[in-house]
């Protein structure tokens, strides 16, 4: 989820996209969001700190205010309904472990902004930085130790399968992972030296890795070894959406593509629309959605075709899929909810806006 000037939307669905409904927020700047169950959830904001929800997203309650210009959240994570971390602005970690009640600073000593963060259980979690660096806290944020001795360039993203088995991947095409909690970190070779965006695993031994150019990267064991695969499209790849083991979607602003063999052969199944496509998921194996610049997009038929669902005069920015029937979404204007997969749509007032 991404966020720009001005206010800002949240929809919800419950029926698996047939409709969404405007939840009313009442707060501008929504950033990203992660729900702990169906009821509760989180969003942090640009203005207005951290929100939470325990109601689905119907009521949204401050459980922080912004402190000063380098209190600028960018990641959230929860390892359960209570214990939970974000990460912002010059290296600043809070920490709540009463879902949001409270949030305290757990290390001051990071100068750099925080990139991303994956917690693989409670009290352990590891961040990276835009200066390529990795840190470990095993304490619940008390401490953090630096994990590497040399230098990803600004890690995009960490993934870790366990707590001591995990990845990092930088903006060079390197990929390192770990199989002791990061003591010691080793290269798996890539045939590329652009951005790694996106690394993800659909079970403990398969997972891909996408990057700027035409080729996505395979494992089938543990990362490794990565093949390289051609896609046949030069793109820059920022997303990568699981369904099966055997189905699998990629997207770039352009264009989307999808396998349904594992990655060996891909399809572009890109909608024919204009736009910037920004986020892709699927409530199931069969209906998908793709968000981008004011629309909204549907398949039914496993991304063969796609249509416009709905149109908003802002960019929509983030899904989030909790499950078949629930899910949420964010756009540059405000926020909202949908109860019939799309078609239908309301706004707090319960007026029909589509």
């Amino acid at each position: 989820m991404a966020s720009e000037s001005g206010t800002n939307y949240l929809y919800k669905t419950t029926d698996a996209g047939v409709s969404w409904v405007l939840l009313p927020i009442g707060y501008s700047s929504l950033k990203k969001l992660f729900f702990t169950s169906e009821d509760i959830g989180y969003i942090i904001t640009w203005g207005a700190g951290v929100l939470k929800t325990i109601d689905g997203g119907l009521t949204w309650n401050q459980t922080m205010t912004m402190n000063g210009s380098d209190d600028i959240w960018s990641g959230i994570y929860f390892t359960d309904d209570n214990t939970g971390y974000i990460s912002g602005r010059k290296g600043r970690i809070n920490k709540t472990i009463d879902g949001g009640v409270k949030w305290e600073s757990v290390m001051a000593a990071f100068t750099n902004d925080l990139k991303t963060v994956s917690t693989p259980q409670k009290d352990t979690a590891y961040i990276g930085d835009i200066d390529g660096k990795i840190f470990r806290t095993e304490n619940g944020g008390i401490t953090f130790k630096q994990q590497l001795s040399y230098q990803l360039t600004n890690v995009q993203k960490i993934h870790f399968l366990k707590t001591n088995t995990g990845f990092a991947a930088g903006n060079d095409g390197l990929i390192i992972k770990t199989k002791d909690g990061g003591k010691n970190w080793m290269t798996k070779s890539t045939n590329t030296s652009q951005w790694v965006t996106d690394l993800s695993f659909v079970t403990g031994q398969i997972g891909f890795a996408s990057a700027f150019g035409e080729n996505i990267f395979r494992t089938t064991d543990s990362g490794e070894t990565l093949d390289s695969i051609p896609t046949g499209f030069d793109e820059f790849y920022t997303n990568i959406w699981f369904n099966n083991i055997d189905t699998v979607y990629i997207l770039s602003g352009q264009r989307v593509l999808r396998t349904f063999d594992g990655g060996m052969n891909w399809i572009d199944c890109t909608p024919n629309v204009t736009g910037v496509f920004i986020d892709i998921g699927f409530s199931n194996n069969r209906i998908g959605f793709i968000v981008g610049s004011g629309k909204m997009l549907i398949t039914r038929d496993y991304g063969v075709s796609w249509e416009i669902q709905t149109t908003f005069s802002g960019s929509i920015n983030k899904m989030d899929i909790i499950n078949d029937t629930l899910a949420f979404f964010t756009y540059n204007n405000d926020q909202g909810i949908t109860l019939d997969s799309f078609n239908n749509v309301y706004d707090e007032n319960n007026s029909l806006l589509i």
